[in-house]
């Protein structure tokens, strides 16, 4: 790890976390993390339903997650499609964007996790 990469991962990435992380658990079935710090970025899709023409409104949110933050027993896991994101009283589904990208994706330099989420209503 070059000298940039320690000194973002150890002074920039616990400072962007207090400046505008949320509080968060990683829900994986009936099993639910402690409470960790996530930043987030909202995303608004509007689409136009194909069969009727009625415009569909999606709100996803990406949450990025420092590695081994979600810890359930004791152990570290990684976030996966399917799992939840519970942000208070607001709940998120990890799913892909789209079919060509995953649902979660390791950021360079491997020490955080891009988790792609919509909402569940």
């Amino acid at each position: 790890m070059s000298r940039f990469e320690s000194t973002y991962r150890d002074r920039v990435v616990p400072a962007a976390q207090r400046a505008f992380g949320v509080t968060v658990q990683l829900v994986r079935g009936v099993n639910v993390s402690a409470e960790f710090i996530a930043r987030r970025a909202d995303r608004e899709y509007v689409a136009i339903g194909a069969d009727y023409g009625i415009e569909i409104k999606i709100t996803m949110r990406d949450f990025i997650i420092q590695l081994a933050s979600a810890v359930i027993d004791g152990d570290a896991i990684e976030p996966r499609t399917g799992d939840r994101i519970m942000e208070g009283i607001e709940v998120f589904e990890i799913q892909p964007i789209d079919e060509k990208k995953p649902s979660v994706e390791l950021q360079s330099g491997g020490y955080e996790w891009i988790c792609h989420t919509k909402k569940v209503e």
